[in-house]
């Protein structure tokens, strides 16, 4: 049975953040302390987990961190989209998982950012994220694009808060 679950940080077991670095490391091949050292790095206390579970399992995964943006020269609380995972590539949970969060999103009228690759612009647009800034910085990956999910329009866009 397919379960959706959102724990805030400062309340994830220990089994659930073992088996949130499990599920990292898929996409994210980095031994155990080096996941573990990461989300003590950059995941506060009231940052968001939310998780797609089957029979005690998490299937995707992808955590919601509170950071601020300028949106057209005004200062933002916004969450930022991180670590959008799955344990199996392209059998649709992390559509699932994505699609969870953008109507938890909307339902709460909060606005959502993210960075990606090229590559990704479509998957995401196609649940209502916009790109709002392309990064043409020479990354070694390439360009960076900086979307974002609110009911709201917004032109321009700044940030300088925290990694996700």
């Amino acid at each position: 049975m397919e379960e959706y679950r959102i724990l805030c940080h400062e309340s994830v077991s220990l089994s659930d953040l073992n088996n949130i670095v499990e599920i990292k490391s898929i996409a994210w091949p980095y031994d155990y302390e080096s996941q573990i050292q990461w989300i003590n790095n950059n995941i506060k206390s009231f940052d968001l987990h939310f998780i797609l579970e089957r029979n005690h399992k998490i299937d995707a995964y992808l955590d919601l961190v509170k950071v601020s943006a300028i949106l057209d020269g005004v200062v933002h609380e916004c969450w930022g989209v991180g670590n959008v995972c799955s344990r199996t590539h392209g059998c649709g949970d992390g559509q699932k998982i994505v699609k969870y969060v953008c109507n938890y999103l909307s339902n709460n009228d909060l606005i959502g950012i993210l960075f990606c690759k090229e590559k990704l612009v479509p998957f995401y647009s196609k649940y209502g994220w916009e790109i709002i800034k392309i990064d043409n910085t020479n990354y070694e990956f390439g360009t960076v694009y900086s979307m974002i999910f609110s009911s709201r329009k917004y032109f321009k866009f700044e940030y300088s808060d925290r990694l996700f």
